[in-house]
């Protein structure tokens, strides 16, 4: 059994170590206080099971909550899951030989575990000779389970697990099409074909026709093989004749036109035969780009009889949903596709989706081209949004948006996609409109430009088209760098002179003070990377811009100039050197995001060029990591995380190297179980929202009592039975052992009625995630006024705590998930005001874990109207049990010694206020009821005098400590005393000293005979005057020696310092 167990029931529940070690039984007293024997037998009879189960992977978890997109749509019962790279020698091709995975498949009844591209290795390198990182999808795989559980909780189980990189549902993407219009040849007097005309695309075959060698991936619902106008354009895989036979040994067995992952029904094999099965929208795709041009018939397809591949990712029972995409994105860059067309997405964002369009564009350099969507609104859909993808909106006849496209920031250019005439399902032609149709046009000028510049990859193609659109931006006042660089034309691409094109990889950003607050008033440091991907620069200027009018009131530009000259083609390159920078203004609004455009130019290529970058300032949460317990504040009484359900926004609760053990937590206040305010949960699946921030949490600066402080205010008025309560919330952290185990949050409650609020209870809520979370368990310490909560498989060994700290009576309860406690006002208000017994305040042990929760409470307490009463909590970690309950006796000793002020007085000054080296600083203690004393001076030496003296031998900044005890209370006081060099000639020495050899291989020599006593401070120093090496002695009065090694100092030569109390030596040494 782990020892935290023993330990945690030892002195609190002996009856339980009984139980499970008899041979120790008889050297314990038999105390059963708060645990009913018959609960301790059954959780006796329970544990070895628990201990049984247990994983053999070590502690690391990342836990959150997954909480499914607003309307995503998913396969039930089946899973994605990325394993991480350093399990890989565990990891199979039909499974992943992992304990701890293989047990939770068997309690979740996964009945395959396969992976999704089995045929793919590893990459060979991290990067690509450009630098890009390359994306490994070897370790991919597909989960199925039983539909009728919850794929949610499976998702968390999955993720609480370090072998697990992610998991997510099997999502389902919708095309973005309207219904076909009857057939015509005209629309709005224009001819039926106008998109080409309205490309150039006639101008542009003149340049370039032979484009048989480029193929285009398509992958939609299926193809019309019999369509006149689509037979003769089949990129065809002559290594694999159809005869039953897995020819070219790719794994399809006859994919010899295309292949066909849906199937007959989703969950089936897939088929070597792409042809529709139900909606006809891949045939009109298809059309778009691909229909046979200068045949004499029907219409004429923009890439000019390029070949097309077809991909079905739909299966037939699943109308008009492509359910295999990015599946269907790996088969076409392993069957050598250079241009890939997705008419399809969502507004879900996907881990998988993006490694997959990585790996296809980055890994193998393919250009993958997606419809921005069709919800007539600023929204991203993916895979469009990916920033690896070409985003493609939707324009009409006279290059206004068109119709219901998307539009945004992450948008690369636009096409027509209105009307466009096109083969379809019925074996004739329509006119088609969306954005589904604007991308294949987009693909088929990508795929020329391929074939005209066989020097290209096909992704840099896809730039060269992107740098050389019709500005639209005059038809599009409204939207304005939301339509991407402009409209597509084919005869710009093909013929425009050389372009370069400078994109962003990525970008960081930092503030001046370090804080990473991002507040009113912040300067802040912006960097970023960037790649050329097509012709070299000679003139590139990179200004950083902020368009939004919102974002010019609050954002003043400082430094957003940056001079590159002349960067070749695929070079990356950075302007760590030369970052930009920008001030917040100090109106900035609470969790505002500001959109940073970065605009490129070069005047000597006529380029200019630009994209966006976004991120939040100002936010109303802050991140505490003073000492071992990090956490998240908030402005509104929770901490842990201040975007409930999302957990994104905070760090949730972080102790030492582990990872977060919190879903949720929150302060509760309550008079009567029709009256009470908080931000936790509800029974409706949302939060209340009873408090009203009234100043955002900020870091006090500096702190008074603490090493760290941070306060916010907040009041009750946004409930519905307010209790007229403003709250100022303050935080107390310190760094020094042995208080870096806990935070101290304080409540001070006033009362701002007109009427005193008599029996009124406070409490902190905390929803505990640690390890897997469905094994968590929790409990009371009624004799530290404590909750706890721990990892009853023991995989996480610490508890995670909460402990009352002010002088009011003690209460406790806890709930499971699922139970039947439901979160109302009643439940809340019963909750934080329960009197504990363990039937009501622990859960989770007798069943050997459970999803549990738990709550703390303090009163009755009593507010006259105007008046205020202070509540005080501490969060707290540790193991073994004993030092968290060590931890909760400090953290009460402190709130009420140093917080409370029921301690000696803390303050000292000292003199000279600039004190130098070799000269004497005089200490004072300001407090008059101290019993012992002990300074810390910074350098390593001490005193236990009340008021000492100190002699500093070297300069620098020293953080000087006092800590006084006054037979109760210990408290401390530290200020910051920056000591100089003493300018002023130190005495001549009575006689010299001695320093041999000189030069020397490895030990050098001090020799001194002088009356001269005390301490000495020896430095090395490289000729850049960087310390390489310091050592101290002291020096007793007469002969004195000693020696120094230089072996581990690289040969040259160093200065040699030494310094006392009236004495500095300085020579030069040489280490050969």
């Amino acid at each position: 059994m782990p020892e935290r167990f023993c330990d945690a029931f030892s002195s609190k529940y002996p009856a339980i170590f009984i139980l499970l070690h008899p041979k120790m039984a008889k050297s314990l007293p038999l105390n059963m206080k708060n645990v009913p024997y018959w609960h301790l037998l059954i959780f006796s009879l329970f544990f070895p099971l628990m201990l049984s189960a247990q994983p053999t992977l070590e502690t690391g978890f990342q836990k959150g909550r997954f909480e499914l997109p607003a309307h995503a749509r998913y396969i039930p019962g089946k899973l994605i899951v990325k394993i991480r790279a350093a399990y890989r020698s565990a990891c199979r091709a039909d499974g992943i030989g992992i304990a701890q995975l293989e047990e939770l498949f068997d309690r979740w009844q996964v009945r395959n575990t396969g992976k999704v591209f089995p045929r793919l290795g590893p990459p060979v390198s991290r990067t690509n000779a450009a630098g890009e990182k390359l994306t490994d999808l070897s370790l991919i795989y597909q989960l199925d389970f039983d539909r009728r559980l919850d794929i949610a909780e499976f998702i968390d189980l999955l993720q609480a697990s370090p072998a697990v990189e992610y998991a997510e549902p099997w999502y389902i993407y919708e095309p973005f099409y309207q219904p076909n219009d009857p057939f015509a040849d005209t629309l709005n007097g224009a001819p039926g074909m106008w998109h080409l005309q309205q490309i150039a695309a006639q101008q542009g075959w003149e340049l370039q026709r032979n484009n048989g060698h480029v193929t285009v991936a398509i992958i939609d619902t299926g193809i019309l093989f019999k369509h006149e106008d689509l037979m003769d354009n089949i990129a065809y895989n002559e290594d694999d004749p159809i005869d039953g036979k897995d020819n070219d040994q790719d794994g399809y067995v006859d994919n010899y036109r295309g292949w066909d992952f849906g199937g007959k029904q989703f969950g089936g094999l897939g088929d070597n035969d792409p042809s529709i099965g139900g909606s006809g929208h891949g045939v009109g795709v298809t059309g778009v780009l691909g229909a046979t041009t200068d045949n004499g018939i029907g219409t004429a397809g923009v890439c000019f009889n390029c070949k097309y591949l077809p991909i079905k990712g739909s299966a037939d029972d699943l109308s008009g949903s492509i359910t295999h995409g990015y599946q269907g994105i790996i088969y076409a860059v392993e069957q050598g596709a250079d241009v890939i067309n997705c008419s399809w997405g969502g507004t879900t964002r996907s881990l998988f989706g993006e490694d997959v369009v990585n790996y296809a564009t980055i890994n193998r350099k393919a250009a993958v081209i997606a419809a921005a969507g069709n919800s007539e609104s600023d929204t991203r859909f993916y895979p469009a949004a990916y920033s690896q993808v070409i985003s493609v909106a939707n324009t009409s006849l006279t290059d206004t948006l068109c119709c219901n496209s998307t539009y945004n920031y992450s948008v690369d250019i636009s096409a027509p996609g209105h009307g466009i005439l096109a083969p379809v399902s019925d074996g004739g032609y329509g006119s088609l409109n969306g954005t589904s149709f604007a991308a294949p046009v987009a693909a088929g000028v990508v795929a020329v430009v391929k074939a005209h510049f066989p020097q290209y990859t096909p992704f840099q193609a896809a730039q060269r088209v992107r740098v050389t659109t019709d500005n639209i931006d005059e038809m599009n006042p409204n939207r304005i760098d939301k339509l991407g660089t402009g409209r597509v034309n084919l005869f710009r691409a093909l013929g425009d002179p050389p372009k370069p094109s400078v994109r962003m990889l990525d970008f960081s950003v930092e503030d001046l003070d370090g804080d990473l607050r991002f507040e009113g008033g912040d300067t802040l440091i912006i960097k970023l990377d960037f790649i050329n991907y097509l012709e070299p620069t000679d003139e590139l200027h990179i200004e950083i811009l902020t368009p939004e009018s919102a974002s010019q009131v609050f954002v003043e530009l400082l430094d957003t100039d940056f001079p590159v000259g002349k960067v070749e083609m695929m070079q990356m390159f950075n302007n760590r050197n030369h970052p930009f920078l920008i001030r917040l203004r100090e109106n900035v609004p609470v969790d505002f995001d500001i959109p940073l455009k970065i605009v490129y130019r070069d005047a000597q290529h006529n380029y200019q060029d630009f994209e966006y970058a976004e991120f939040r300032v100002n936010k109303s949460y802050l991140n505490i990591r003073v000492n071992n317990f990090h956490t998240t504040i908030t402005s509104s009484g929770n901490f842990g995380f201040n975007d409930f359900g999302n957990n994104h926004e905070g760090i949730g609760v972080v102790y030492k190297d582990h990872d977060n053990t919190l879903f949720e937590g929150g302060l509760l206040l309550g008079m009567a179980p029709e009256q009470v305010s908080d931000n936790i949960r509800n029974g409706s699946g949302g939060q209340d929202r009873d408090f009203q921030a009234i100043t955002r949490t900020f870091e006090l600066r500096p702190p008074t009592l603490a090493d760290f402080e941070a306060i916010a205010e907040f009041a009750d008025r946004a409930a519905p039975n307010p209790l007229g309560l403003h709250v100022k919330q303050h935080i107390y952290a310190f760094e020094d052992d042995p208080h870096r185990d806990y935070l101290i949050f304080q409540y001070t409650l006033r009362n701002d009625g007109s009427q005193p609020l008599n029996g009124l209870y406070a409490g902190m809520f905390a929803d505990w995630d640690i390890s897997d979370f469905s094994r968590n368990a929790c409990n009371y310490d009624e004799d530290e006024k404590m909750v706890f909560a721990y990892d009853v498989l023991g995989f996480n060994r610490n508890f995670y705590a909460i402990s009352l700290l002010s002088e009011h009576n003690f209460h406790a309860f806890a709930t499971t998930n699922p139970s039947d406690f439901t979160y109302s006002d009643q439940e809340k208000f019963m909750a934080i005001s329960n009197t504990p017994t363990f039937a009501t305040a622990s859960a989770g042990i007798i069943s050997g874990g459970a999803d549990i929760m738990n709550f703390i409470g303090a009163g009755p307490v009593d507010i006259p109207a105007g008046d205020s009463v202070a509540v005080a909590f501490a969060l707290l970690a540790g193991q073994p049990f004993s030092s968290v309950e060590m931890s909760s006796r400090l953290a009460r000793e402190q709130y009420r010694c140093n917080i409370l002020g029921e301690g000696p007085a803390a303050g000292f000054d000292f003199s000279p206020d600039s004190p130098v080296t070799a000269s004497p600083v005089q200490f004072t203690d300001l407090n008059t009821s101290g019993l012992s004393w002990h300074w810390d001076f910074g350098d390593g030496s001490s005193s236990d005098e009340p008021s000492p003296q100190h002699v500093y031998t070297l300069p620098g900044t020293y953080t000087v400590v006092l800590t006084i005890y006054d037979g109760i209370c210990e408290v401390k006081s530290k200020k910051t005393v920056s000591v100089a060099l003493n300018t002023s000639r130190p005495p001549l020495l009575s006689q010299p000293m001695r320093i041999f050899p000189n030069p020397t291989a490895s030990l050098l020599q001090l020799s001194w005979e002088d009356s001269w006593q005390g301490d000495l401070r020896v430095r090395l120093s490289n000729l850049y005057g960087q310390m390489v090496k310091e050592v101290g002695f002291r020096k007793q009065s007469g002969a004195w020696a000693a020696s120094i090694s230089l072996a581990d100092l690289s040969p040259g030569v160093y200065q040699l310092e030494i310094r006392g109390k009236g004495l500095e030596v300085i020579r030069k040494v040489v280490r050969y």
